[in-house]
């Protein structure tokens, strides 16, 4: 018998901010939009890269980074930062230096596990978790990395699909609006954020589908109503960004707590 990746936990969605506390077993080689950090609350996980594998308490890994979690069976908070936001700007130079994935001294990110513990064990909101992510950030001290500015026709077009109420607009629609050419708008979006522009539209619309979800539980209407071609199409664009099913976030919420705000 197959065992789940993921056995419970909280799943706290916020603010271009995924949160998810608990108990992870295992998860698919796989890499997604989003700079990810993971912190061990129980002793050290093994993650696999491209590069090798490696355990550690703690470790962030830049966007569009190939990897593989293997919890041991311990508790793990993992937060994932939208690649384009301010903070997760700040933390690439440290991933780029350890070439795609850093590791934090063990005793930089220890004041901050005690807070994410209480937000597994005790029965809290977004605003606890958002609390207890800035103090997770401020003890890996980001206010001393400075990222760098970006180009305006990138922001641009970054508020633009933000004002969306569905993700569905594409590439050449974008480029028109900015008045250059799509090919330009591909090249410009990669070297400004990390991440082809498709890439992120896609990411944005499964941002979109998970608040559907919590929403309805209807995993089709989700599906459709994000710009899916059918939920087969949304399980396995999910499973490849996270490494996980959807199944065993949403047809497990017996275990899995899924807490969305703004």
């Amino acid at each position: 018998m197959k065992q789940n990746s993921i056995r419970e936990g909280k799943l706290h969605i916020w603010n271009g901010m995924i949160l998810f506390l608990g108990t992870v077993i295992d998860t698919a080689l796989h890499r997604h939009h989003a700079l990810q950090i993971t912190v061990s609350l129980s002793g050290e996980f093994i993650l696999e890269t491209e590069a090798g594998s490696f355990s550690s308490p703690a470790v962030i890994i830049d966007s569009d980074r190939s990897h593989r979690l293997k919890g041991e069976s311990g508790v793990q908070a993992l937060l994932l930062l939208e690649n384009e936001c301010e903070i997760a700007e700040r933390l690439k130079p440290l991933c780029l230096a350890g070439k795609g994935v850093y590791s934090p001294d063990e005793g930089a990110v220890r004041p901050a596990l005690f807070r994410l513990r209480r937000i597994l064990e005790d029965d809290t909101d977004i605003g606890a978790a958002s609390d207890a992510v800035n103090f997770l950030l401020g003890a890996l001290e980001l206010r001393g990395i400075e990222g760098r500015p970006r180009d305006p026709r990138i922001e641009k077009a970054l508020e633009m699909i933000h004002g969306l109420e569905e993700k569905k607009i594409s590439a050449n629609e974008i480029a028109s609006a900015l008045s250059m050419s799509e090919t330009r708008l591909i090249h410009l979006f990669k070297r400004e954020t990390g991440i082809p522009v498709r890439r992120y539209l896609l990411w944005k619309r499964m941002m979109d589908c998970l608040g559907t979800l919590v929403e309805t539980g209807d995993i089709t209407r989700a599906a459709h109503e994000s710009g899916f071609a059918d939920s087969a199409h949304l399980a396995r664009t999910f499973k490849e960004n996270f490494g996980i099913t959807l199944s065993e976030i949403f047809k497990n919420d017996r275990f899995i707590q899924v807490i969305v705000g703004e």
